[in-house]
């Protein structure tokens, strides 16, 4: 039982701390009290204590008790990155998960990717790939991403839709950072794919957004599909990618099936497309939910 609590202890003051959900106030007594009484057993727990339990711990008013559920509350808006590397992966540190949630958005990619796709990755080998792999295999942590969701941390890049969205890729008007927080909140979105499925009437349930507003916004939905290859290739946010980038790649590859098959050696000779820019082309490619999203997007209608 020791053993357990010790085992439970670490991963919540791992989970706390500085470069992972950055929990402040949330201190070793703190943890050490809550773990002892049985008020959290996993760290999905913390979400869902309340005010009452927090007070009944020694040492604890009610004003610290607000701070606390504050700062717990708060830590549900740091950036998948940081959730990634409080799950305590062996072997990814901050800079490993800051690298892995680069190319996998949200978790749901990087639970699904194979081994191959993972170690494919620059700085990450097989060791690294072979422990998040394992890790995802187990049901008890499978359990612990459900309840992560349910309790509303961002496992998705919001700004993900945002890029999508911008001026130089697809260029949907009005589809602006608060609805596109309520899209993903509410679960209405997990990829950019998702736009191109949504109803009249789940935007009209958004706050805010009434029956005309929502048929702007699902026309600018649908007039996106006719924008050009080179639009759509920047909108993937590939990394070293920008628009002017994109469109070079695009002239010289003229479809998404093109510049898929192409080599590491055939990207980095276009002019302006260096060997750094060429590995990352190459390797976005590789992700298997990343070949998942072409097909949907082709389905959708894109010009791909």
């Amino acid at each position: 039982m020791q053993l357990a609590g010790t085992t439970v202890q670490r991963a919540l003051t791992h989970w706390v701390s500085r470069d992972a959900l950055d929990i402040k106030g949330l201190g070793e007594k703190i943890v050490e009290q809550l773990v002892d009484q049985g008020l959290v057993t996993s760290v999905a727990d913390l979400y869902d204590l309340t005010l009452k339990q927090l007070v009944s711990l020694k040492g604890i008013g009610y004003k610290l008790a607000e701070k606390l559920l504050n700062a717990i509350a708060k830590s549900k808006t740091q950036p998948w990155s940081r959730v990634l590397y409080g799950l305590r992966i062996r072997h990814v540190g901050s800079d490993k998960a800051k690298t892995l949630a680069q190319k996998f958005r949200n978790i749901e990619q990087l639970a699904q990717a194979t081994i191959s796709d993972i170690e494919g990755i620059y700085g990450i080998g097989p060791k690294i790939a072979k422990s998040v792999r394992d890790w995802f295999q187990i049901s008890s942590n499978q359990t612990l991403i459900d309840r992560l969701r349910e309790a509303g941390l961002q496992s998705i890049e919001k700004r993900t839709f945002t890029h999508w969205a911008s001026r130089y890729a697809l260029d949907i008007k009005g589809l602006r950072k608060k609805i596109v927080e309520q899209l993903v909140d509410q679960g209405l979105v997990t990829s950019v794919a998702d736009l191109y499925n949504l109803t009249l009437e789940q935007l009209v349930s958004l706050n805010g957004i009434g029956h005309k507003l929502a048929q702007k916004l699902l026309n600018a939905i649908a007039i996106s599909k006719t924008q050009p290859w080179s639009r759509v290739l920047y909108g993937l946010g590939i990394r070293h990618v920008g628009s002017v980038r994109a469109k070079t790649l695009a002239k010289k590859f003229p479809n998404i099936e093109q510049l898929a098959q192409a080599t590491i050696p055939d990207i980095e000779g276009i002019y302006g497309i260096g060997s750094e820019i060429a590995q990352s082309v190459w390797d976005w490619f590789q992700i298997s939910s990343n070949q998942t999203l072409i097909d949907r997007l082709r389905e959708a209608g894109l010009q791909l």
